[in-house]
């Protein structure tokens, strides 16, 4: 939910599926790196090839699930004001 909410805070406007991609390479990044840095797992490059991949191709479909969440429901906020505002 926390996630959520920060790519709403950054990114709610902009378009296309790129910005919640780029959003799941970063979670990607920031949980890899600094958790292989403070011994929480094996560093990505010690880990099965088939593990980093699935996990970086599970974080680009979680990025692009909440960018596509909230653009809809961004888009779907305007249009509501524009109807109220013309009733």
């Amino acid at each position: 939910v926390i996630a959520s909410l920060l790519y709403v805070l950054i990114l709610r406007k902009l378009k296309g599926p790129w910005p919640g991609l780029v959003y799941g390479v970063l979670w990607w990044v920031v949980i890899f790196i600094p958790g292989s840095q403070i011994f929480l797992m094996q560093p990505p490059f010690k880990l099965p090839w088939n593990t980093v991949i699935s996990e970086f191709c599970l974080f680009l479909l979680w990025g692009m699930f909440i960018g596509y969440t909230a653009a809809i429901e961004y888009t779907d906020e305007r249009k509501r004001e524009q109807a109220t505002a013309l009733a």
